[in-house]
């Protein structure tokens, strides 16, 4: 959103701003593009027995300290 369309709709100030995206932006949006999903229900495959979901989801470096 433009500084124009937010002048235009007198939004100003960290407050307003928020409280128009809250009542305003968000509902409106959500009502033009938010769409249905196909199937109800958690489609989310199980885990396979032993995938270790912390060592997945973790980036580990070896790093060296050199007094320069």
């Amino acid at each position: 959103m433009s500084a124009k369309e937010r002048a235009r709709l007198e939004v100003f100030g960290r407050v307003k701003a928020n409280r128009f995206l809250e009542e305003k932006f968000l509902p409106a949006l959500n009502k033009r593009f938010a769409v249905s999903a196909a199937v109800e229900g958690d489609l989310h495959r199980p885990l396979e027995a032993g995938y270790d979901l912390d060592r997945a989801f973790s980036v580990q470096e070896r790093r060296v300290v050199q007094s320069d």
